[in-house]
């Protein structure tokens, strides 16, 4: 197993997730990682776009429906990356 943060493939078991995956945690860089579980990580272009498409007047529930996410990680991504971009 590997970590998904830094590919060190340094791990070990960390328990288990509320949902009932098996949680790992990184003995270098020190997070802990679900692997095959129902989430995934958003990549910094879709993140970018979402925040796009909010400011080309598209609604918050649509882009959730579009990045399959929820509606409150496209709000959070909306105003961290708006803060930045000025």
């Amino acid at each position: 197993m590997t970590c998904l943060s830094c590919n060190s493939p340094s791990t070990i078991k960390n328990g288990h997730a509320r949902r009932g995956y098996q949680q790992f945690l990184c003995k270098d860089c020190g997070k802990s990682f679900v692997v095959g579980g129902k989430y995934r990580r958003l990549s910094d272009r879709e993140r970018m776009e979402m925040v796009m498409l909010y400011h080309r007047g598209m609604g918050i529930r649509e882009i959730a429906r579009l990045y399959e996410v929820s509606p409150a990680t496209v709000l959070y991504w909306i105003k961290r990356l708006s803060v930045k971009l000025g």
